[in-house]
């Protein structure tokens, strides 16, 4: 419960919070007894001078406990409502409401903090939205106020434009109308995201970096450590987009910015001979693998990639909506026209069929589901986005070439017009419609293949010799003397 203001410290009080509204770090470290860091005094400096803040960030930097400060001190300085918006709503009850609740309670501050709210006064307060819907956000009229959008990047754009318009006019009546919205960078092309080209918002990042525990400006318990940065370069690297985002607090590099695949990494996947390492015995340097994305029920083409030496050598089509005894016959020539060890294929929905029937024909097959689970769960959401970001790896240190001569147009596009998004469970690439659309209608059939086609030849890599003779010998004796041969019932 909030203690009463005994009435020999009022007028110092007053006092007080009139000499805050132009000192807000000064308020914030005398009124609430809280160390800032450098960080977020630049963020309660722009806040003072500025009506419209962008804030991207790491995790655990500080962000939002410095709002919980700014929040008191908006409504006891200056004089308003302070209004928080996140989505989905319950976090922000669960996680900011709840920090700030404690900071008020501990606090002789006038008024009671209710579940979502706490006022003082008709015209003050701290007030949390639901922005399920546009409607849900009121039409307040007072003079001054403040909105905080946190998790920025997960609230929809068109919550934003409800909230600028009537901001906007505020501005225009001369009322102290300001916008201020946290996150991380996500790069889901929002108003969150576009606002950092926007010359009319003030932008500010929070690395993890820049953490006092980390430059030890001072120690601050709660904030990031380096401990947990260094856990965090170990499991993701460097380059990971994670990384980027979480640690760097920075949109993640790419021609597009949400881009899995940048234009760099395709222009180095065209130019000079791939890396195979040299404890890939000699044998296997040479090995060839077929990729196959197997076409559904929608007009796609069926799609083989061979894979020989970790360079694209040849990439084929054939029209889709034929039988699997077709397409396998298909692949089957093509398999040993190469010579191939293995062949790739889709199982998901008519690849499954087809994996079979050339089982049947004594080809060697790996299946790849892009619907199952990942092998690495802290880093992909899916073995889809699993496949493709290492493949790209494989692009970007030069043991994947696709030389420009060979590989269709189509496989670079597919690539290029992939997107993803971070998620609680890691990566994800955006469902196939979205890609669809990009590619005017198109399923990136070809990239799909190429990413098999990569799964496949790796399959051969890792392989001792022992193990892959034992296997060749295998598909041998069922493709000469069938099956009950090898299991040695002649």
């Amino acid at each position: 419960m909030t203690s009463a203001i005994p009435e020999s410290v009022k007028d110092d009080l007053l006092w007080i919070n009139e000499h805050g509204k132009s000192h807000p770090v000064w308020w914030i470290e005398t009124v609430l007894g809280m160390r800032l860091y450098q960080k977020q005094r630049d963020l309660v400096d722009a806040i003072l001078h500025n009506d419209r803040i962008a804030c991207k960030g790491g995790h655990g930097t500080g962000k939002g406990w410095c709002m919980s400060a700014i929040a008191c001190w908006w409504v006891l300085c200056i004089g308003g409502y302070f209004i928080a918006i996140r989505s989905p709503y319950q976090m922000l009850l669960d996680s900011w409401w709840a920090d700030t609740q404690k900071l008020i309670e501990g606090s002789m501050f006038p008024g009671f903090p209710l579940n979502d709210r706490w006022l003082i006064g008709r015209k003050n307060g701290v007030i949390c939205i639901n922005t399920d819907k546009p409607t849900n956000v009121p039409g307040l009229h007072e003079k001054n106020i403040m909105i905080m959008a946190d998790e920025a990047p997960g609230i929809p754009d068109e919550i934003f434009n409800v909230l600028e318009g009537a901001q906007a006019n505020r501005r225009k009546g001369g009322l102290n109308a300001k916008l201020i919205m946290l996150g991380q960078p996500i790069p889901n092309g929002g108003y969150f995201q576009k606002a950092f080209s926007d010359s009319s918002f003030t932008c500010l990042t929070f690395s993890c970096y820049d953490s006092p525990n980390v430059t030890g400006e001072m120690d601050m318990p709660g904030l990031v450590s380096k401990d947990w940065i260094q856990e965090r370069l170990e499991k993701w690297g460097p380059n990971d987009p994670q990384f980027k985002v979480r640690v760097q607090g920075e949109f993640p590099e790419a021609g597009a910015e949400d881009r899995i695949c940048p234009d760099a990494i395709l222009r180095i996947a065209q130019l000079g001979e791939p890396h195979i390492p040299e404890v890939c015995p000699e044998d296997l340097r040479q090995m060839t693998a077929q990729g196959a994305d197997i076409a559904g029920a929608g007009g796609n083409m069926n799609i083989s990639v061979i894979i020989r030496a970790g360079k694209i050598i040849n990439v084929a089509e054939k029209y889709g909506a034929v039988e699997c005894p077709e397409v396998a016959e298909w692949l089957q020539r093509r398999h040993e026209e190469y010579n191939c060890a293995i062949t790739g294929v889709d199982v998901t929905g008519l690849g499954w069929g087809v994996a079979g029937e050339l089982k049947a024909r004594g080809i060697a097959v790996i299946g790849v589901n892009f619907a199952a689970s990942p092998n690495n769960k802290v880093r992909y959401a899916d073995m889809r986005t699993e496949l493709y970001a290492t493949c790209i790896d494989d692009m970007r240190y030069g043991s994947l070439k696709m030389p420009e001569g060979v590989t269709p147009r189509e496989v670079f596009d597919d690539f290029a017009a992939h997107t993803y998004k971070i998620t609680g469970s890691g990566i994800q690439l955006l469902p196939k419609d979205q890609i669809k659309k990009k590619l005017h209608g198109r399923s990136p059939d070809y990239s799909d293949a190429t990413v098999i086609a990569r799964k496949a030849h790796r399959s051969i890599r890792v392989r001792d010799p022992r193990t892959f003779a034992k296997e060749q010998l295998k598909v041998a004796i069922e493709k000469y003397r069938g099956r009950l041969a090898y299991a040695g019932r002649f």
